[in-house]
């Protein structure tokens, strides 16, 4: 690590016109070998493979999620559109101006899903997203998430044009 951290002076020094107190980056190292060190006694990590699930037969399933790209300051939607064999339908991928709150974006990658489905004419249909306080106020609309409620009264408006949906 010390060897990496003068390595990495140099270059800086080099390229970039900065150089760092030797102590400095002696308490860099150590600083990132006690992190090492710590990290190393926590185990393996764990990982968690998430697969899709078909949606009940005759559904159609919409999985839709939003992200933020905060360095540059854009926003973006995803969504898919699969039948009960698994098979696609549709797909949204968008850019959102002027988004950067998650809540936010969520909402409006959950108001654009439901208009895809609606111009989709789908009537039977599961939906799949992973922000929870969109969800949930689209499952139940009493529940108040004060921040969200009002920007997804429009998504839940969309519900009444369904025959069936779930989520």
């Amino acid at each position: 690590v010390i060897l990496w951290n003068l390595w990495n002076n140099h270059n800086s020094t080099v390229f970039e016109g900065s150089f760092r107190d030797p102590l400095c980056f002696v308490s860099l190292s150590l600083n990132y070998s006690k992190d090492f060190l710590e990290s190393s006694l926590l185990g393996p990590p764990q990982f968690s493979i998430s697969t899709w699930k078909n949606p009940n037969l005759g559904f159609s399933k919409a999985n839709f999620n939003a992200t933020i790209f905060a360095i540059l300051d854009i926003s973006g939607i995803g969504i898919v559109v699969r039948d009960d064999t698994g098979k696609f339908i549709a797909g949204l991928t968008r850019k959102v101006d002027d988004v950067f709150a998650p809540n936010m974006a969520e909402v409006q990658v959950a108001k654009a899903a439901f208009e895809l489905l609606l111009q989709l004419g789908l009537q039977m249909i599961t939906i799949e997203g992973d922000a929870h306080k969109i969800i949930n106020p689209i499952l139940n609309p009493e529940v108040n998430q004060s921040d969200v409620n009002i920007p997804l009264n429009n998504v839940v408006g969309h519900l009444q044009y369904l025959s069936y949906w779930e989520v």
